[in-house]
């Protein structure tokens, strides 16, 4: 098995301030793969001008959007928006 660390949600261990969760597909193409971890979870959590910078440039936001609000991870920046921005947003599946 290959381990992923990103941002957490629930039901993962967590490893420092990045947890290691199974990975989906799309995920081997996220550019925050790329950065240091610590970018999505900023020191206050409704600063992520960085974190929005990588976000807006990744290919796959729309499926890291799609996780987020299916996942509902309460840490970190995904797809460019805050917990609080996430949780504005209701979902209905």
């Amino acid at each position: 098995m290959r381990t992923f660390h990103t941002a957490t949600e629930p039901s993962t261990a967590w490893s420092g301030t990045a947890a290691v969760i199974e990975p989906e597909p799309w995920m081997a193409n996220a550019l925050c793969t790329q950065v240091d971890p610590e970018v999505f979870f900023p020191e206050k959590p409704d600063t992520p001008e960085l974190a929005r910078k990588v976000c807006g440039s990744c290919d796959v936001i729309e499926q890291c959007r799609e996780y987020a609000l299916r996942t509902r991870p309460r840490h970190g920046i995904w797809a460019g928006m805050t917990l609080r921005q996430r949780n504005k947003i209701k979902v209905t599946l």
